[in-house]
């Protein structure tokens, strides 16, 4: 399966070591994209109010806010291997 995402923000993230947990914040103000979608790999998404987690994040990442206009992705329990770039987009389409 192939996805094709319209993104209208894209905004990446560099998490610095010093802090056990990181919120990373998200803003695009486009009614027509009720799709927030974050991602190194796919981690999770909002549509409109839900928050939608992948399995293998569940344990340490949260995401809040609502997927037309702001929303935050938190880790908890930062490691080493949390070291990357984070991706966040708005989209028409989920994941």
């Amino acid at each position: 399966c192939v996805l094709t995402v319209t993104t209208v923000l894209s905004s990446l993230y560099k998490i610095r070591m010093k802090t056990l947990s990181t919120r990373l914040d998200c803003y695009h103000g486009n009614d027509d994209y009720p799709y927030m979608l974050w991602a190194v790999e796919l981690i999770g998404y909002h549509y409109y109010e839900n928050a939608n987690i992948e399995k293998n994040f569940e344990a340490r990442f949260t995401t809040t806010g609502q997927s037309k206009g702001r929303a935050w992705l938190v880790i908890s329990n930062i490691t080493s291997t949390d070291s990357a770039e984070y991706f966040c987009a708005a989209s028409q389409h989920s994941a």
